[in-house]
């Protein structure tokens, strides 16, 4: 501002004392500004209206301004060359200038306190989003764990007890993974699926010869990451609701691959024709298919993609695209 007003000036370099005003009233401007700072950052911290918060800064500027082209003015010319007319233009100027100032001020103060703001919303919808996914991944265990139990519960009825110890000691490894990933919301493809190799041990020492497993998981696919117990629902309900209630064998296959910018996951089984019921993802009941299409929604938003689809010959199938994040080196 000293510069321009200097230059400003240059047209009437030939007026007596006008860079000496000019310089002396930057001066006092500045000194100003300081003295009114403690009384804007007051009145930045109170919650007062817009009008009121304008007319406070306008008498505050308006006082500073006078004294401070009362000051100019006297320093410059005199008691004797005093000018009540040049005082008046004087205060008009330095009035509006402290008064811009302060104006700049209140609005870097507004904009500061918006990106606080921003920043704390983030942060609070993050913890509520990681709330979430806890709270989604906290229900799914038990779930899990009792239909474990269950199966166990079912050998020792049939007498099988050498099976039945198998799959507790399957079960005991199985939950140590889980508790030692508890903390973990995304791992690499290749954890989960040898989480699902253990779940698939288990439902294999309960079903033997009738459950057939198939894996086709291309290698480039093994460190993307993917949400933590994300497969394990889906397989347990193709163990459960395809391979389990028909008679004789069936299978379970698992594929991954990757197409771009976007992984993809299959997950297929045998089972009975699809007559009725659910027939759309957004109408399935019961804790894990719903349990994954809420962790997926609440993880990918719109970049991921869930399909259930029961084929006509029989058994159903499960399609997840999901964007390619791999683990940062």
């Amino acid at each position: 501002m000293y510069v321009l007003i200097m230059v400003a000036a240059l047209p009437n370099s030939r007026q007596p004392g006008i860079f000496r005003y000019n310089s002396l009233g930057c001066a006092l401007l500045c000194l100003a500004s300081f003295l009114i700072h403690p009384i804007c950052r007051s009145n930045a911290q109170k919650a007062v209206s817009l009008l009121a918060l304008a007319l406070r800064t306008f008498g505050v500027s308006a006082i500073a301004g006078s004294l401070a082209a009362l000051l100019s003015e006297l320093g410059t010319y005199g008691v004797r060359r005093f000018q009540r007319s040049d005082w008046a233009v004087g205060t008009v100027q330095c009035t509006i200038v402290l008064f811009l100032w302060c104006s700049l001020y209140f609005i870097i103060k507004q904009w500061q306190s918006a990106v606080r703001e921003r920043e704390r919303m983030l942060a609070m919808e993050a913890e509520m989003k990681e709330a979430k996914l806890s709270a989604l991944r906290y229900q799914l265990n038990p779930h899990f764990l009792f239909n474990s139990l269950n199966a166990v519960s079912t050998l020792y009825l049939e007498e099988n007890a050498d099976a039945a110890t198998d799959m507790l000691a399957q079960i005991s490894d199985l939950l140590r993974t889980v508790l030692s990933g508890d903390m973990a919301p995304a791992i690499p493809l290749s954890q989960e699926i040898d989480f699902i190799n253990k779940y698939l041990a288990i439902e294999k020492t309960r079903l033997g010869r009738r459950l057939n497993i198939v894996l086709t998981i291309a290698p480039e696919s093994m460190d993307v990451l993917v949400p933590n117990m994300l497969l394990q629902p889906l397989v347990e309900n193709a163990v459960k609701h395809g391979v389990a209630p028909v008679p004789g064998p069936g299978f379970v296959s698992l594929s991954s691959y990757i197409d771009g910018p976007m992984l993809h996951i299959e997950v297929k089984n045998s089972g009975l024709i699809q007559t009725d019921g659910c027939l759309e993802t957004s109408h399935c009941q019961g804790i894990g298919l719903a349990n994954t299409v809420e962790r997926l929604k609440t993880l990918y938003d719109s970049t991921h993609s869930f399909r259930v689809h029961w084929p006509a010959e029989g058994g159903c199938e499960v399609r997840i695209e999901l964007p390619c994040q791999r683990i940062a080196v």
